[in-house]
């Protein structure tokens, strides 16, 4: 039984290495159809052609896997460039979410102050509307000097006396009167 190793440096895609029949080793000038042009010699042992048809096969096998490891490679460098697209993608993914985090740290505590402002701007406007429903009478013109006690009474016979009682459905009650500036 024939067992052969053979080690190689790397091939280079541009040069293939091909069996010498003549040297038994690889070179750049020889190929296949050289080693199996069925040209042995008479003086060649049977053990020597065997060794030759399957150095012939080994060189066959070795294109097959070359071939096979280009196709790898293409394939390869395509994931790759797929794989670099992708990270660049989720780099600026990164980035955009890290500036989004940014302004909704900056806009919290804005919002906060609009929901406080806001809050007050409505509490103003319910007091607006509600004092706006109450029957006020503004009544310009009476004098200070002429009322003895309380304000309140002072206007309520001012009143009665201009329009009369049965100008009031109901009793007439000033609940409250102020001097305006």
């Amino acid at each position: 039984m024939l067992v052969i190793f053979i080690t190689w440096p790397k091939p280079r895609r541009q040069a293939k290495l091909q069996f010498d029949p003549r040297h038994t080793t690889w070179g750049p000038n020889t190929g296949p159809e050289q080693m199996t042009n069925g040209s042995s010699t008479p003086d060649e042992p049977a053990e020597s052609v065997e060794k030759k048809q399957l150095l012939v096969a080994v060189q066959q096998s070795l294109t097959s896997i070359e071939n096979k490891m280009d196709n790898m490679c293409t394939r390869m460098d395509s994931i790759t460039n797929k794989l670099e697209k992708h990270d660049r993608r989720i780099r600026e993914a990164k980035q955009h979410l890290s500036t989004q985090k940014e302004n909704i740290s900056y806009c919290g505590p804005k919002m906060i102050n609009m929901e406080n402002d806001l809050k007050l701007i409505a509490a103003t406007n319910e007091d607006h509307k509600a004092r706006s429903r109450h029957n006020n009478l503004r009544i310009l013109g009476v004098p200070e000097a002429t009322s003895t006690g309380r304000m309140e009474d002072y206007v309520e016979r001012m009143l009665t006396t201009l329009f009369g009682k049965a100008a009031f459905s109901r009793l007439l009650v000033v609940k409250q009167a102020h001097c305006s500036l």
